[in-house]
């Protein structure tokens, strides 16, 4: 049995603060990002775009007349604190023989933010992230590109419902994330631990 956990990162190993960059920025946390904001971030969470020009379009749609360092940390604002059992459980699932691999839409400001700062970094064995093969889930990239560097993971960990859909209708084992305890026991009454 190939005993890699493909494992998302945001509201699965840490919380994601969404309303804080829009606060930081002085734009309504109560409304979506404008569009102009959202294609930018798409295209460097895609890797379409390096930092150097996402930075430059954040500057020409934010509000404001924000330094480079203030729109990368503004944007970094939304990485919280991360999710303690979460810890606990990979610490207790490598020691059993398991390996985990980060499976996330993200861009590699977040993604360097989360490698210096995630407790549990040092246990992850390797990464499919989203800038690095320009698709995001449930496209099917993400899960072809995963599934050619580490085969069908034994196990699927995500809080996105699409995302889930999509790990099951390619026959992975997934499990909805909603917190850490529900996740625990559903996952021991799969593999018997």
């Amino acid at each position: 049995m190939n005993k890699t956990i493909a494992i998302d990162i945001g509201d699965v190993c840490l919380k994601r603060e969404l309303n804080r960059p829009q606060e930081y920025f002085g734009l309504n946390p109560e409304t979506e990002l404008p569009l102009e904001i959202q294609v930018i971030i798409d295209k460097f969470e895609r890797g379409r775009i390096s930092r150097e020009a996402w930075v430059a379009g954040m500057r020409r749609a934010l509000p404001g007349n924000f330094t480079n360092d203030e729109i990368c940390h503004g944007w970094n604002t939304l990485i919280g604190d991360d999710i303690p059992e979460m810890y606990e459980f990979v610490s207790e699932m490598v020691a059993a023989g398991f390996r985990f691999v980060f499976f996330s839409d993200t861009s590699e400001l977040h993604f360097s933010h989360v490698s210096r700062n995630l407790g549990c970094v040092h246990l992850i064995s390797g990464a499919i992230l989203s800038y690095e093969v320009d698709a995001k889930k449930p496209e099917d990239g993400m899960f072809e590109a995963f599934e050619a560097k580490y085969g069908v993971p034994c196990c699927y960990l995500d809080d996105m419902p699409q995302n889930i859909a999509a790990g099951r209708q390619r026959g992975w084992f997934s499990i909805q994330f909603d917190n850490a305890e529900a996740m625990r026991r559903d996952f021991f009454a799969e593999f018997r631990i």
